[in-house]
């Protein structure tokens, strides 16, 4: 048993090592270089190796716990009908993906905008019609405007009303605009 955790030791050294070694480093610590453990030698005398190689692995599960958290965001956003459509506009077609994004900014907007999605003010979207259709079709039966823009103007129940005719002055000869104009 003590060899075999021997061996675990100094393969999670090997491999701390090499993460910062490598070109590019697989995460950003410096601590097993010479420099890292001369000042870890300073801080922690008799446990200088111990405390390096604690910061790494910590650093290391830090990132491992990042790339799971992207890993189930992707898989979550995967599972979605998600069919962009760039006549949403950025805000809409990014929205589902608004747990990826760092910066705060865009991250807030694109939180909002997913949340309004969701709760159905977008509606008129092509992305809200591939991820809630039927919520969508629901609409549609009240809404033309809706309808028309997923091309489902057949589920409106909404009887359109006849355009009004327009009295043209095509008709009329000179005389009779040129008259109306001095009645006037």
């Amino acid at each position: 048993m003590t060899s075999n955790l021997q061996t675990l030791l100094f393969l999670r050294a090997i491999v701390a090592a090499l993460g910062e070694r490598a070109t590019p480093p697989w995460w950003r610590t410096t601590m097993l270089t010479d420099v890292g453990l001369r000042i870890c030698g300073r801080v922690f005398p008799r446990t200088a190796l111990q405390a390096a190689l604690k910061s790494v692995t910590q650093r290391t599960t830090s990132l491992l716990d990042d790339l799971r958290e992207f890993r189930d965001e992707l898989a979550r956003v995967a599972e979605l009908p998600y069919k962009s459509n760039l006549n949403d506009g950025v805000l809409i077609t990014a929205s589902p993906l608004w747990k990826l994004f760092r910066l705060p900014k865009w991250r807030k907007d694109l939180q909002d905008c997913w949340n309004k999605l969701a709760a159905g003010e977008y509606d008129w979207a092509h992305l809200a019609c591939s991820i809630w259709p039927d919520r969508v079709r629901e609409v549609c039966r009240h809404d033309r405007s809706i309808a028309i823009a997923h091309g489902l103007e057949e589920l409106c129940e909404i009887i359109s009303k006849p355009a009004k005719k327009k009295e043209s002055t095509k008709g009329k000869t000179e005389e009779s605009v040129l008259g109306d104009l001095g009645n006037s």
